[in-house]
């Protein structure tokens, strides 16, 4: 059974972290870096719905314990198209099945 497996009652850093920052965040594999995702809103401009993505990151304070949380900061915001994000993981997918991927 996988060490990560929270059924053998271990809760890996990247469930802990999941956990923390909700269902709307993405993480960095290889830094303190990640997105949170907000509300779809339709912008009244351009095409197609549109989302808040805030780019974040998470500093550690030496001096504290080890179970002490974070210091977030937001680094940025963008807004991105839906169908922009759409269409980039069906190119992820499509890569995986072995299809040409356009881009």
């Amino acid at each position: 059974m996988p060490r990560d497996n929270p059924i053998d009652g271990y809760i890996s850093y990247a469930q802990r972290e999941r956990a923390r920052r909700g269902r709307r965040a993405a993480s960095c594999d290889v830094s303190r870096r990640w997105l949170r995702f907000g509300d779809p809103f339709d912008p009244r401009f351009g095409e197609g719905d549109a989302v808040w993505v805030d780019v974040l990151t998470d500093t550690y304070d030496d001096e504290a314990s080890l179970d002490a949380p974070p210091r977030t900061r937001k680094l940025t915001t963008l807004m991105v198209r839906v169908e922009d994000l759409r269409a980039i993981l069906e190119q992820f997918d499509e890569e995986r099945r072995g299809g040409l991927a356009v881009g």
